[in-house]
């Protein structure tokens, strides 16, 4: 687990986990599928500028 002023990062994407975390082993992570060692579907949450579209 990795953490950043108070930010969670998850152990297995490396993205912000924004809600809460699933623990496995101590380990957190951004939901199922990184648990289980799988590929996630999760995408970090980008945040734009006036005028500019959000990904």
């Amino acid at each position: 687990m990795a953490r950043i002023e108070d930010t969670l990062i998850c152990d297995g994407c490396g993205i912000e986990i924004l809600a809460a975390p699933y623990i496995v082993n101590d380990q957190h992570y951004c939901c199922k599928d990184c648990a289980d060692g799988l590929q996630c579907s999760c995408r970090p949450e980008v945040e734009s500028r006036p005028g500019e579209a959000a990904l």
